[in-house]
């Protein structure tokens, strides 16, 4: 019965590591199952290194040697249990990409395709079927199997491209609305200026990819000198002095080419460059610009209006509410203030902030709160599109409706 244990524990230890690490374990969409598959393996790992015969860590404490063995099997069944639900998970959520098997079918079905065959229930297409089943080495015997096999091919095949349409619509709708929920909470001068940054960092991090291109263009024209020195000592050792002589002026003379011919190179790239201009530089330019706008943002006058009056100062246009295919909710709509600003009477100012969209379902039933941050430079007497997310809310086909509401809103400079 030990070797029977032992055989248990070699088959969860290693299969767990084997699952954890592989693409399919990666790829599951859900984070939520593969955070339990692992909390389940690691725990099942732990049972079994408890019980392992002679190096377990009931054999290493002197208290638990005389254990019974009705326990020690009850702690190997459980490890083993744990380990099942585990695989069960990841066989139910594993990434079901296409199979070689699939992709030899969607193959056959393209060719079908080709030749204007949609189906088998004519007699012509059916012969003409068999003739191209035989280059892919199926007998007439198989087709209608094979057929059946390579349209639920076709079918798993779309069902993946759409799944991964989705994914990228998720993380495309959860990346807008993270930028809005962090610029939420800024208020102020705070606002202008983490904007105004954060659009100089992301054309620092251009610079920088730019930077680097035009250091491999460089870099790939570039020709390798050879060392004199050292190829003349060969031929030295090889040939005696007379030939080392020869051979290290033979490498000076070819360097020296070379060294004209790199200058030749980076002559013509910097020519380029100068008549085009380099996108390090245009991105460096951007840069400071925006860096300057930051800095300058932390002088501008922000009155000390109540929210709920700076309010009363807008117009809103009716927003339009669109439920996309993840099911998040969008809010589009137009804002501008409804005379112009002034800043204490003094200079021209805006409205910044951030509001609220608070969304209903047909019933009235309140579905959530999106945030819709105010742009970058604020608002004026002109109008400028405002957008949220309430992210995977709602059904498409669904109707809601949604009221404005105040979360953070002020007047300040231009």
């Amino acid at each position: 019965m030990e070797s029977l244990r032992w055989g248990i524990i070699i088959v969860v230890f290693l299969s767990s590591v084997l699952v954890v690490n592989s693409q399919p374990f990666k790829k599951i969409k859900q984070k939520g199952i593969q955070v339990i598959i692992r909390v389940l393996m690691m725990i099942s790992m732990l049972l079994a290194y408890v019980v392992l015969p002679q190096y377990g860590l009931i054999n290493l404490i002197s208290s638990f040697k005389d254990v019974s063995p009705v326990l020690l099997y009850a702690v190997t069944i459980a490890s083993v249990l744990l380990w099942l639900i585990a695989v069960l998970l990841f066989i139910r959520y594993r990434d079901k990409g296409l199979t070689v098997s699939d992709h030899n079918l969607l193959a056959f079905r393209e060719e079908l395709t080709k030749q204007g065959i949609t189906d088998l229930s004519d007699p012509y297409n059916k012969e003409k079927a068999k003739l191209i089943a035989k280059k892919f080495q199926i007998s007439p015997e198989e087709l209608d199997r094979v057929w059946e096999e390579s349209e639920a091919a076709r079918q798993k095949k779309d069902q993946i491209e759409t799944d991964q349409k989705l994914e990228e619509m998720k993380r495309e709708e959860i990346a807008q609305s993270e930028i809005s929920e962090y610029f939420s909470d800024f208020v102020g001068n705070e606002k202008r200026y983490r904007m105004w940054k954060t659009e100089g960092d992301h054309y620092a991090a251009l610079e920088s990819e730019a930077t680097k291109k035009e250091q491999q263009i460089l870099r790939q024209g570039q020709k390798a000198e050879r060392d004199w020195a050292t190829a003349g000592g060969i031929a030295s050792a090889i040939g005696g002095v007379g030939a080392g002589v020869a051979t290290a002026l033979e490498a000076q003379s070819e360097n020296e080419q070379i060294r004209a011919d790199n200058a030749r190179y980076r002559k013509i790239v910097y020519e380029y460059w100068s008549l085009k201009g380099r996108d390090s530089d245009k991105y460096e330019e951007m840069k400071q610009k925006c860096y300057k706008k930051a800095e300058s943002a932390k002088l501008k006058v922000v009155t000390e209006e109540a929210a709920a009056s700076v309010f009363n100062r807008l117009v809103l246009d009716e927003p339009t509410l669109t439920v996309t295919d993840t099911g998040t909710i969008v809010i589009d709509t137009q804002i501008r203030a409804a005379e112009p600003i002034r800043v204490y009477d003094r200079t021209e100012g805006v409205v910044d902030g951030t509001l609220l969209a608070k969304i209903y379902d047909r019933h009235q039933g309140i579905v959530g709160v999106a945030k819709l941050v105010l742009p970058r430079d604020g608002v004026g007497v002109e109008w400028v599109p405002l957008k949220g997310y309430l992210l995977f809310a709602g059904k498409p086909g669904e109707t809601y409706s949604c009221k404005f509401a105040v979360q953070n809103l002020w007047v300040m400079e231009v």
